[in-house]
């Protein structure tokens, strides 16, 4: 008798294995649920939160497990599927949401530049996306008319034109209403493209005063709304675009800094040419050195100012320097202040 002990007792442990195993799919009788979140933007890592702007939209996706259908489904590709069915527009620095299961669930926060009309919705998934596809790992964000607005230099300015997120995993319980905290981050980071005071810098007394800039290169068109859980952005289609900043009679005495605000990735093709008053031009291919080793496109890291200095002591004298977002030069990484990284 005790062999038969033993085969029920083993027969009940299984069968409260499978109970907690398979508690996602049990019905959900719990009343509903109540969540609250306090909004703000990160702009240095580490740095206290910062009210949204007007000028900013601010979206929620609400992801979650589904019980109806059975076993979350997996793939090779990726983790189990997180059913978005529903998205929120934000107003203001807080939220309530009400209704919601006692289920798993992914919050997808992301706030994106909203400067002028249609730009904010432009950036991210049409409904027409929404309806066909239910799995938030597909969701992607769409960076071209951000890009298209920064084409002219002049009407850029001091706006944010950055993109912040947060995403993350929570189970709502009935019995522990959830309220905290959201803090996004930035993902994008930013070429701040120094080219000196033109009279300094280029033969003005042959070909006469610098009337433009242009940078012409290939840069990642949009990215995907999830962090892989480590916070990484990943990057879609790249596209070719032109950046044009025109330079006065007042100006050429003045530094000249062309900021652009891009998603992270190396620049592909970068050109920059400098057009003078009597219709002459000159090219400098936008390339980065470091010791020995080849010339390098500029990468575009996430949170992080690249600072190009063009020197003009030679053709293709650039410098290349990592910063955070903080005023001067305290936040420089990756170089020292006195090290070189062009020819």
């Amino acid at each position: 008798m005790k062999g038969i002990d033993y085969i029920y007792r083993y027969m009940w442990m299984g069968a409260l294995v499978c109970l907690l195993g398979c508690t996602d799919n049990l019905p959900q009788d719990r009343q509903p649920v109540e969540v609250s979140f306090r909004m703000g933007i990160q702009h240095e890592e580490g740095a206290a939160g910062q009210p949204i702007g007007s000028k900013q939209l601010v979206r929620l996706y609400l992801a979650e497990r589904k019980s109806e259908i059975g076993e979350p489904i997996e793939d090779a590709q990726h983790e189990v599927v997180m059913y978005c069915e529903n998205y929120y527009d934000l107003d203001g620095q807080a939220y309530h949401l009400t209704g919601l299961q006692g289920v798993w669930h992914k919050f997808a926060f992301v706030c994106v530049p909203d400067v002028e009309t249609g730009m904010g919705r432009s950036v991210f998934p049409t409904d027409n996306f929404f309806m066909i596809y239910k799995d938030l790992y597909d969701f992607k964000l769409d960076y071209e008319k951000v890009l298209d607005y920064q084409a002219v230099q002049d009407t850029v300015m001091t706006k944010d034109l950055a993109v912040y997120r947060k995403i993350m995993d929570r189970w709502i319980d009935a019995d522990m209403p959830t309220s905290e905290d959201v803090l996004m981050s930035r993902i994008t980071g930013q070429l701040v493209l120094n080219m000196g005071k033109p009279a300094d810098q280029f033969d003005t007394a042959t070909k006469g005063m610098v009337k433009a800039f242009r940078l012409r290169m290939g840069t990642a068109k949009g990215c995907y709304i999830r962090d892989e859980a480590c916070d990484s952005v990943v990057v879609t289609e790249r596209v070719t675009k032109e950046f044009v900043w025109l330079v006065d009679s007042v100006a050429q005495k003045e530094e000249q800094m062309l900021t652009i605000a891009l998603l992270p990735g190396q620049l592909s093709d970068a050109l920059v040419t400098v057009e003078f008053e009597n219709g002459a031009s000159e090219l400098y291919p936008l390339k980065g050195k470091t010791g020995g080793a080849a010339l390098k496109d500029v990468t575009i890291k996430k949170n992080t100012r690249t600072v190009v200095l063009f020197n003009g002591m030679k053709k293709d004298m650039f410098e290349v320097r990592y910063a955070g977002f903080a005023d001067g030069n305290d936040a420089t990484i990756d170089v020292d202040d006195d090290a070189w990284d062009g020819v």
